[in-house]
């Protein structure tokens, strides 16, 4: 088992060397600014999604429990 996680572990590392190379390459000629601008957008994306989750969750009315119209049997009155 332990084995088996480094190899996997090796596998990643590789693969990631790999990619980053390549990726480099491609990149190369794109400037800095236009990354950290396109992360800083995701960032905020990501900060905004929170919060409107977490309003949302606070906001949420649970009316299970309301009885709109509660009729009395007659009868039993």
């Amino acid at each position: 088992m332990k084995i088996s996680i480094i190899l996997i572990a090796l596998l990643y590392v590789n693969t990631a060397v790999l990619l980053a190379e390549t990726i480099g390459r491609l990149l190369s000629g794109v400037s800095i600014w236009v990354l950290l601008i396109i992360e800083g957008t995701l960032v905020i994306g990501y900060y905004v999604n929170r919060v409107v989750r977490d309003v949302r969750k606070v906001a949420e009315i649970d009316l299970t429990n309301l009885n709109l119209f509660v009729v009395k049997n007659k009868k039993s009155a």
